[in-house]
């Protein structure tokens, strides 16, 4: 790190105040004579003139020879530096304290400082030396999980942003902070304001914090708006800085001026530090009429008690009618700067006593910079919450009484950094996508001075969708398939190549869109599969640095295989009993899924076949598989499709299985492919072969008739229709509900869109599913007003925590019978929200 004595200098950003500084080494001191070199050092210190003190707090080093003293000397001597924002001296002075045995706050503020240099692993070790030497002290613990979070923070970037250097023309050698938008109204991002502690600024003495000159209020007007591509050079969208009273001194005085804050009528409110040599005068908010370019004489907000309290970094709600700022009021938290909020009486004309906005925000750490977006949150910067070093930038959601709920965030790297970083501040809109922040971390690129102005830019996500379509039938690709991307705002349509691929543009999707997509071609059954740019983590995108503008790409792959329609599809799900042909749950399921092939491909009518293996007679077999197809048959026709489209037939044992090409279902490894599954042949195997042949052989697939169907006529609803001589139509009733049973690393979003629903509904139809979270094999209803009332009369759906042994008490029944119905679960570990059976 380069961190010298001028740089990332906190004097505005603090607004030259600091709370008392308690010894905190666990020793009372004796009141003893000092030197008066050291008596000068103090005062100084106590009026916060850290540069001025550290050179006195040194001569006044070398004249003692009392340990103590020397002790409590390079402990101040690393708190000038530290504030100082010189972290290699102030560690160094730190190491000498501790040596000297001022206690284990020296080991607590090297861990600090170490953190302010990004030396992350040093500092872990640090804060561990530091549980050691102070075991109740949480802060040694919360600094070793701080130190690891940077540094996975640095290394792995877990957010979008983007931030750059404003660039030397706006930049200059000195701080440079607090950037503010400051246009007139509609056009509030054409103006912005910041303070400068450069030689152009009105106050030339020389400030006894940070050595610079003291502050003003300078701005720069928008010449063309930026593109937000990379590199793009910043004078060409900027004017030249300059003071934003010109040499009229109405608000940039000698003493510093830094803080803006504008509402939409004119008034501007601003911090004010009045410069006094040895003494320490809190700063104040000051508020002025601005009209064009003209500024009236500001007057104080009187908001402290007295002139002894610091308040300043004034902010505005959304409604223009709560002003937030920062101050060590009474009330503060250990004294330390916290966030407020108040209101104007008009009536009496006052400013409302102020409101402390709470533990959840302020820390007995600085608490500063607040910033109210219309994204509903308030940023602002904190030393005192969990950061990367030095100060940070954190976001909370406000309440609708303005005051901050939820949990406070983190805005991690590379809006923080090892170093200082404050007054971030987005354009208006809704989203914090572009915007301007400060930072002192010296190793950005391009850092000029000792604080610079950054531009924040949310690097969008973009996202394509290809893959390869093939037929099941030989792995071979299917060219010319029609692929239709459904889900944007309009449809959209590419067809395969030669060699079966097609791909959707990033300009052709969006963020946070539930997409399906549906294939088709002739002679083929119509395809549908869905996917999503929904809660993609960014780690699953990568950067892509392109000179009109950088990017994170997620490419979506999803190949496909399409069905033949001259190959029977074999439904490996639809199983019966022995000797019955009653649909039980599973069969239901894989036959809902024939439904949707058939709904998606209404040219089609298909041949509904049952197969037995030879186990008894071929008259028994031919019998009981036409039972089973016509069962299936009759549950098709029930969830609306037009009977004249269903075939049933039983096939019996007279058509034995045969293992197709590259098969990969049930027993692939066990049979080769091409081999005929006839009886002769299952007799020569071994017996555990000749069960898995048998099983193999009992199935029922469906086969397609023709492919040029037409409904004779339509029925109401818009549904299959009833051919010519088919019969009476079937009579209307209650939907069957179907269930969904839950698939490796399926979500809700994903089985909602299966079933053109939405998430609402079908966490409504399954209980709420409040915490649940979803296991593969987990039954779900999916069907919005259909008939569940023989699944509910059989099934309970488990609470969170409850076993078997709850659930026996609660339906006064035995848990040995639950046991029994549900042997392949664990009684005592119930995943939530599953339907378990109770008859």
């Amino acid at each position: 790190m380069k961190y010298t004595r001028l740089a990332c200098l906190l004097a505005l950003s603090m607004w030259f105040t600091l709370p008392a500084y308690a010894q905190d080494n666990g020793n009372e001191q004796e009141e003893k004579e000092v030197s008066d070199e050291y008596k000068d050092a103090q005062e100084l210190y106590e009026a916060r003139q850290f540069a001025f003190a550290a050179e006195m707090f040194q001569e006044a080093y070398s004249e003692t020879r009392d340990s103590e003293e020397k002790a409590e000397i390079a402990f101040k001597l690393g708190e000038c530096y530290r504030w100082m924002r010189d972290y290699r001296k102030a560690e160094s002075q730190y190491r000498r304290a501790e040596r000297l045995e001022y206690g284990p706050i020296a080991i607590l503020r090297q861990a600090e400082v170490l953190m302010g240099q990004g030396e992350y692993e040093d500092a872990i070790e640090m804060y561990q030396n530091y549980q050691e030497a102070a075991p109740g002290d949480p802060r040694g613990e919360a600094g070793v999980r701080a130190a690891r979070n940077a540094r996975e923070w640095m290394d792995n970037p877990q957010t979008r942003y983007q931030v750059t250097n404003l660039g030397k023309d706006y930049n200059s050698r000195e701080p440079d902070f607090g950037p503010r938008y400051a246009g007139r109204r509609g056009r509030e991002t054409d103006v912005l304001f910041f303070s400068s502690q450069r030689e152009e600024a009105t106050g030339r003495d020389e400030d006894g914090w940070t050595n610079f000159n003291f502050a003003d209020i300078f701005k720069i007007e928008r010449e063309r708006r930026s593109t937000g591509r990379r590199n793009e050079s910043a004078s060409e969208s900027w004017s030249t800085p300059v003071q934003i009273d010109g040499e009229d001194e109405i608000i940039n005085t000698p003493d510093h001026e830094a803080g803006v804050a504008l509402d939409s009528r004119g008034t501007m409110y601003f911090t004010r530090c009045m410069n006094v040599k040895r003494a320490y005068l809190g700063c104040a908010i000051w508020t002025t009429r601005v009209t064009g370019n003209n500024f009236m004489a500001p007057e104080p907000a009187v908001i402290a008690p007295d002139s002894t309290y610091s308040v300043g970094h004034p902010a505005l709600s959304l409604d223009e009618e709560t002003l937030y700022f920062a101050g060590n009021l009474p009330g503060a938290t250990d004294g330390s700067r916290d966030l407020w909020m108040t209101t104007f009486n008009r009536r009496e004309r006052r400013w409302n006593t102020p409101t402390n906005l709470g533990s959840l925000v302020n820390t007995s750490g600085e608490e500063l910079w607040p910033y109210i977006h219309d994204d509903g949150y308030l940023y602002f910067a904190s030393d005192g919450h969990p950061g990367m070093g030095g100060l940070d930038i954190f976001r909370v959601k406000l309440g609708e009484d303005g005051m901050p709920e939820g949990e406070v965030e983190n805005l991690m790297w590379p809006i923080n950094s090892p170093g200082d970083d404050y007054a971030i501040v987005f354009e208006p809109g809704g989203t914090a996508e572009v915007g301007f922040m400060t930072s002192t971390y010296e190793e950005r690129d391009d850092h000029r001075g000792a604080a610079d102005i950054y531009n924040v830019y949310l690097v969008p996500l973009r996202y394509t969708i290809s893959g390869l379509v093939t037929s099941t039938k030989d792995r071979s690709p299917v060219s010319q398939v029609t692929v239709t991307l459904s889900g944007g705002p309009a449809p959209i349509t590419v067809n395969t190549d030669n060699d079966g691929y097609y791909t959707f543009t990033m300009d052709q999707l969006s963020p946070d869109m539930q997409y399906t997509i549906s294939y088709e071609k002739k002679k083929f059954f119509a395809g549908e599969a869905s996917t999503t740019t929904i809660g993609v983590p960014l780690s699953a995108h990568e950067k892509v640095e392109d000179p009109d503008g950088d990017y994170f790409i997620h490419n979506i792959t999803l190949n496909v295989g399409m069905e033949p329609i001259d190959v029977p599809i074999i439904l490996p799900n639809v199983l019966f009993e022995t000797a019955k042909w009653d649909l039980n749950e599973s069969s239901q399921r894989a036959l809902d899924t024939v439904v949707a092939i058939l709904q998606r491909n209404p040219n089609i009518t298909i041949e509904l076949r049952s197969h037995t293996d030879y186990t008894d007679t071929e008259e028994r077999n031919k019998i009981l598989s036409q039972h089973r197809a016509d069962t299936c048959v009759s549950y098709l026709i029930s969830k609306g499709i037009a009977a004249e489209r269903l075939t049933a037939v039983g096939r019996g044992e007279e058509e034995p299985n045969t293992i197709p090409e590259n098969y990969d279902g049930l027993y692939s490894d066990d049979f080769e492919d091409g081999q005929e599954l006839t009886e002769s042949w299952i007799k020569r195997q071994p017996q555990a072969l000749q069960e898995k042949a048998n099983q193999l052989n009992r199935r029922t697939d469906m086969k397609v008739l023709r492919d040029d169907y037409v409904p004779s006529n339509a029925t109401a609803g818009g549904g299959d229709a009833e051919g010519e001589g088919g019969g009476e139509a079937v009579p209307e009733g209650p939907t069957v509900g179907v269930l969904h049973e839950v698939q490796r690393r399926e979500n809700i979003g994903r089985i909602a869109s299966q079933y053109d629903i939405n998430v609402r509904q079908l966490k409504e139809l399954n209980g709420g599913l409040r915490g649940v979270r979803l296991q593969e094999g987990m039954l779900l209803k999916v069907t919005p007003g259909g008939d569940y009332t023989e699944f509910d009369r059989t099934h309970y759906q488990v609470e969170r925590g409850e076993t078997f042994d709850d659930i026996a008490d609660k339906l006064d029944m035995d848990e040995d019978t639950l046991e029994e119905l549900n042997p392949d679960l664990d009684g005592d570990r119930l995943p939530a929200g599953m339907y378990i059976k109770i008859q």
